[in-house]
């Protein structure tokens, strides 16, 4: 754990449902703190603050512009509706606050240019918060994918996320109100399905899409299957299904665990944490990678 003098102080912008497990995320990250939070009342923001294990020399604003006028906040978490991205991003990156942005990230490329515009020429971080990139079983898969010797060559990737709507769902979710996340469900859980496939191809972006109904292996009969791509059903260990045909004719089935010393939100703050302390402290320029490579994922103009 650093001291308190060199962790990197997070104010997180609203108080959204997902706010919740970045602000355990932030506490569990070793180089990070937890600083302030915002919300349009200030009796909110205490109450979700007191819910959530914030320090007691915490702030808590009534108004997002407070927050990002404090001076001794270095990072902003913006959990918002996804209409809100680019207004609440650009504000923070004109306020010297580096941004780590809730996905989807934007209504679309042009937004996104917009956001990543503001962080660049104010010097500051960004990063989407899509959680499963910074777990070490991610590392470890792409390792073998990129392996043709053990794998063989990329031919079919299958990613569905799907989850119980509810019986209100289509009435009262943020996910179906154009004026909130006019992505809807597809921005929303799609963005996972889509990254993961970018991730696999090395962001080479598709030249066609086609449905296929009959799966298709390749030369070597290997395939990769992971169920808990997402977030891993255990924080400690995570695995994945490794499938050959090698051995006889008969396909070989082996199972690969991966530890995890933090939970994949918390490597995800701690990386960020990371990237921020160099250029606050070392003089290093941001890293334009997780704006330019992977940020863009299912966004179009």
């Amino acid at each position: 754990m650093e001291s308190a003098e060199t962790q990197i102080r997070f104010g997180i912008l609203g108080c959204a449902e997902i706010a919740k497990k970045l602000s355990r995320a932030i506490t569990l990250a070793p180089n990070a703190a937890l600083y302030a939070v915002a919300s349009r009342s200030s009796d909110k923001a205490k109450a979700f603050a007191a819910a959530n294990g914030f320090p007691p020399s915490a702030k808590a604003y009534g108004s997002y512009e407070a927050l990002l006028d404090d001076p001794d906040v270095d990072v902003v978490y913006v959990p918002l509706p996804t209409s809100l991205h680019r207004q609440w991003a650009v504000k923070a990156a004109e306020k010297k606050k580096h941004v780590l942005l809730e996905k989807p990230v934007a209504l679309n490329a042009a937004e996104l240019e917009e956001i990543l515009a503001a962080c660049e020429s104010n010097g500051v971080q960004f990063m989407d918060s899509t959680m499963w990139m910074h777990h070490p079983r991610t590392a470890v898969m792409k390792e073998l994918l990129d392996d043709s010797e053990r794998f063989g060559e990329l031919k079919v990737i299958h990613s569905t996320f799907t989850f119980a709507g509810g019986p209100d769902f289509l009435t009262n979710n943020i996910r179906v109100s154009p004026d909130l996340d006019a992505l809807g469900a597809l921005g929303d859980v799609g963005w996972y399905c889509i990254r993961s496939i970018l991730w696999a191809a090395s962001y080479h972006l598709p030249q066609t899409a086609v449905a296929s109904r009959n799966p298709v292996l390749n030369d070597a009969g290997s395939s990769l299957r992971v169920n808990d791509y997402v977030g891993p059903f255990d924080e400690k260990a995570a695995s994945f299904h490794v499938t050959s045909q090698f051995g006889f004719g008969k396909p070989l089935v082996r199972e690969e665990w991966v530890a995890s010393e933090l939970p994949q939100e918390a490597g995800m703050v701690g990386e960020f944490a990371r990237l921020v302390a160099g250029i606050k402290r070392n003089g290093c320029k941001p890293e334009k990678e997780w704006g330019v490579l992977r940020a863009f994922s299912g966004l179009t103009e």
